[in-house]
């Protein structure tokens, strides 16, 4: 309810805004321009961020609808979803043939394209090359997601699956420091765990198990 209520605020102050813009436009200067903008950016980062916490607080495991999911047709869907984003990262993204596990298909559709679009995202001038493996355990399957990216040092390896722990400055990498938080809890939900090995410049590899069989 918060979140809905902080949304309509915000879309009142982009609303009035975007009129105040239009219509004194012709006698800002410079300065008021900037300010203008700030006013406009501030709002959109608000609006994305309660956005996240609205995901955040539905991520419960309360109302999970299990099913089988065939993972291959899942996957190709996302990258679907973010062709245009791949293109223009000139991004390389390979998988093996992947299995059909239970689980929530909407829960495990978020858990994937949190961590591709993040390894799109957190990566210097090269070519990101993301490799997605799976292999079979005696109860769960074990997935990675490793890339060549900027990477993230060892002590903040438990720190990134914390609500609105941010590396960076927004000025470097946008987000609001939800994302992998929501992950973890996707992955608890399905009895799993979900940890990153990584060191600065040397990429990251985010690790996640899900449980084979999950009935409840």
């Amino acid at each position: 309810m918060a979140s809905h209520d902080l949304k309509e605020t915000l879309r009142t102050i982009s609303s009035f805004t975007k009129l105040f813009r239009e219509e004194y436009q012709p006698v800002f200067d410079d300065n008021a321009n900037q300010y203008l903008e700030f006013i406009e950016n501030a709002s959109r980062r608000m609006i994305t961020l309660t956005d996240d916490l609205l995901i955040y607080s539905q991520l419960d495991n309360k109302s999970l609808n299990f099913q089988p999911v065939d993972l291959n047709i899942l996957l190709s869907e996302i990258l679907d979803d973010l062709r245009q984003r791949i293109k223009e990262k000139n991004a390389v993204i390979s998988y093996p043939d992947l299995p059909v596990i239970i689980c929530d298909m909407i829960q495990i559709r978020q858990l994937f394209q949190n961590l591709i679009s993040n390894s799109l995202k957190y990566h210097d001038d090269t070519h990101p090359i993301k490799d997605i493996v799976f292999e079979a355990l005696r109860t769960h399957y074990q997935f990675y997601i490793k890339d060549n990216g900027i990477g993230i040092e060892t002590k903040h390896h438990k720190k990134i699956f914390e609500v609105f722990k941010r590396l960076h400055g927004q000025n470097d990498f946008d987000g609001t420091g939800i994302g992998l938080a929501n992950c973890k809890r996707i992955v608890d939900n399905h009895k799993g765990n979900i940890w990153v090995k990584s060191s600065l410049v040397k990429g990251a590899t985010f690790y996640f198990t899900l449980l084979k069989n999950n009935n409840s």
